[in-house]
């Protein structure tokens, strides 16, 4: 089964925003609807207005340089997964746009388009399936609160065993998430 994802490209470069977009039409891996901006400015109209899954993104914009962009994209638009694709690929810089929150780090050319593809669904998967163990922790977090707060109000010793119970239980999911990432 294929997958099917809006993407958007961002490169002030013309001819790489096209060639990525007709690699991408070709792909047997997925269909990847696409839609291109050469400016930051001009993306955030478009995400603003489209339910995109995926954007393509060049670190060097006429109006966002560096890491800037990147943080302009994870703040604002949490249910993206980005992938930079850059011509200065620079390992320091690919650990940092990772650790930021970019679900890869690509540089350019792109030399075997079904393995891009390929990447670019792992990347829209890895996204929401992080998104969705975040999800599920901050729920296991209320929970676990709640119940503490209710067994507060009937004693104290119960409020710390309440606490350690809900700490034990937190720590669980979390290992468990981790498990399931590695």
């Amino acid at each position: 089964m294929k997958g099917s994802f809006r993407t958007l490209i961002i490169d002030d470069d013309p001819l790489v925003a096209e060639a990525v977009s007709a690699a991408l039409s070709e792909s047997k891996r997925a269909h990847f609807s696409v839609e291109s901006a050469s400016r930051m400015a001009a993306a955030r109209g478009i995400l603003d207005s489209n339910g995109i899954d995926l954007v393509v993104l060049d670190l060097g914009l006429p109006d966002s340089s560096g890491f800037e962009g990147l943080h302009v994209l994870l703040s604002n638009y949490p249910s993206v997964a980005v992938v930079v694709l850059t011509g200065n690929y620079d390992f320091a810089n690919a650990l940092r746009a990772i650790s930021l929150g970019a679900q890869e780090f690509m540089p350019k050319p792109i030399m075997n388009i079904e393995d891009f593809a390929a990447d670019l669904c792992f990347a829209v998967a890895r996204h929401r399936f992080t998104r969705k163990a975040v999800g599920d922790a901050r729920n296991e977090v209320r929970r676990i609160e709640a119940k503490m707060l209710a067994r507060s109000k009937k004693n104290s010793r119960a409020a710390w065993i309440g606490i350690a119970t809900g700490a034990l239980g937190l720590l669980t999911a979390l290992a468990t998430l981790l498990r399931e990432l590695v």
